[in-house]
């Protein structure tokens, strides 16, 4: 229920507070005093976006303050649990605009988002404006209107999922089938490339221990050839151990000192000793290097051709698997499509059937409401058509309205008069009201379309009403506002050369005095 509803600085409103009662209140003031800017103020709480041209003072902030007060099942308790709120049974929402027009809201102090604000709204306000009537000219939310008669919202969101969960079924199973078609031959060209993969058998670090290898067994070689050529210039006939002794026999003709000579063939043989040494430690192999050469080329190749060749040979070898099994996943998914087909025919089966039920029903219960507001010998029948499946059924739903005896039954969506829609929304708003739950009610002149008489008529369903449900309405007719148990009034002064608008409740003398206004 709605207890407080405080405004600052919107429209024609510098700062104002209303209070709100149980039961039936009315909402009476001069065209122009201001009452739009409480429609705007109570927009702003079901989470419309902002305008920021309804500000009164650009250059301050604005705000709208409602403070509720929750029933003990209230459907937003659970969901505020949802949200990651506290389940506060004294409920405030604040919406706030800034002087550089961005907004916020809070809800008992703590900042949330838009969206969930308009989560919010729906259990808290119903706003019914003047055009609310023109909804019934867009057929698609009779299918709506419906279902909040039969109770069967919660049905038709159960079908609406096993529907969305059947299509993703039948595209999983399309897909699948699509790729089968070309399988046979992606599956010889992947086990041609495994095998090419398999068969070169390459390990994770062998190109690097390969580069390693090879550049020891180039300076092996390369040692060999050195050291080689060292002994060959010790050894042979031009060798220098042969050429030492030449050396020696000479020195000795000439009875010379030879230990020189001597020295220098001890140190010779030395050196030539160490040479052999070194070439007997020095493994080489010509077979290895030429071995670890086309190695490389074969990794180098295959390098080329798959980018990352042991992880493609994973990626391989997971893309055979997976086709391997296609013809096991076609079935499955041809089983799991069977199964959500039944269950969505199970689920459309009983939604249509409830639908039907309720849709006989509801025309001669809207009819009954419409001779209440004075439409004698109206009548409205609820027609279904069979359609191929939507998110929201097997069917398409349109109210249709013999305004008239002896008339022919219209679509309301087509031909039906302002004041016939009204009536026939008004009717509905009425005649569904207690399935809206505990739903604060506010009519903003939803009586403009119809006359005196049936005004009162309006008034006394609406305060027949408010036995249940807290219901507020904005209107200009006397018949209607006597019938009120709280009645506040919107005026309008000037103040410093501007138009300011106040809100009060009225007592007994006050509100005399206003109905006396009203009559004119």
């Amino acid at each position: 229920m709605l207890r407080e509803l405080l405004i600052k600085n919107l429209v024609l409103i510098e700062e104002t507070s209303l209070f709100f009662e149980k039961g039936f209140t009315v909402i009476s003031g001069e065209t122009g005093a201001g009452k739009t800017a409480l429609v705007t103020a109570l927009q702003l709480i079901l989470g419309e976006r902002v305008d920021p041209s309804k500000v009164r003072n650009p250059e301050e902030r604005a705000l709208v303050q409602a403070a509720f007060e929750l029933e003990e099942n209230s459907p937003l308790l659970p969901l505020f649990e949802e949200m990651g709120m506290k389940k506060e049974r004294s409920l405030l929402i604040q919406r706030e605009i800034l002087p550089n027009g961005r907004s916020r809201a809070l809800v008992c102090g703590e900042l949330i988002s838009l969206s969930q604000l308009q989560a919010l709204a729906p259990h808290l306000l119903l706003l019914c404006g003047q055009s609310a009537g023109e909804r019934l000219r867009n057929e698609s939310s009779h299918l709506e209107l419906l279902d909040q008669f039969a109770e069967t919202k919660a049905l038709q969101k159960r079908f609406a999922l096993s529907w969305a969960e059947q299509k993703k079924g039948q595209e999983k199973l399309s897909d699948l089938e699509a790729k089968a078609i070309p399988a046979q031959t992606t599956l010889q060209r992947l086990r041609l490339e495994l095998e090419e993969l398999a068969e070169a058998n390459l390990q994770e670090g062998e190109e690097e221990r390969l580069f390693a290898e090879y550049e020891q067994l180039l300076q092996t070689e390369e040692f060999l050839q050195k050291s080689e050529q060292l002994m060959q210039l010790f050894e042979g006939e031009l060798g220098l151990l042969s050429q030492l002794k030449v050396a020696g026999k000479i020195a000795q003709a000439l009875s010379l000192d030879l230990d020189p000579l001597a020295q220098m063939q001890k140190l010779s043989v030395e050196l030539l000793g160490q040479t052999t040494r070194f070439q007997t430690k020095l493994e080489n192999s010509p077979e290895r290097l030429l071995a670890i050469d086309e190695r490389l080329k074969l990794i180098d190749r295959l390098k080329k051709r798959y980018g990352k060749p042991l992880a493609q040979q994973q990626t391989i070898k997971a893309s055979i698997d997976e086709l391997e099994s296609l013809e096991d996943q076609i079935l499955e998914a041809k089983e799991s499509l069977e199964c959500l087909e039944k269950q969505t025919n199970l689920l459309g089966e009983e939604l249509s059937t409830k639908r039907r039920e309720a849709a006989s029903q509801l025309g001669p219960a809207l009819s009954a409401q419409l001779q209440l507001l004075n439409m004698q010998g109206a009548e409205v029948e609820m027609r279904l058509t069979a359609t191929a499946y939507t998110s929201m059924g097997a069917e398409s739903a349109a109210l249709y309205l013999k305004a008239n005896r002896g008339e022919k039954a219209i679509a309301a969506s087509e031909s039906s008069s302002g004041g016939e829609l009204a009536r026939l929304f008004l009717s509905l708003t009425l005649l569904l009201a207690e399935k809206n739950g505990p739903v604060t009610m506010i009519f903003d002149e939803i009586d403009a379309n119809v006359g005196g008489k049936t005004a009162t008529v309006v008034g006394e369903e609406l305060k027949k009403l408010g036995a249940s449900v807290q219901v507020i309405s904005i209107t200009h007719f006397p018949q209607l506002a006597q019938l009120a148990d709280q009645h506040i009034r919107i005026s309008k002064t000037e103040n410093k050369g501007r138009t300011v608008t106040h809100a009060e409740v009225l007592d007994e003398k006050e509100r005399k005095m206003e109905l006396g206004r009203m009559r004119g």
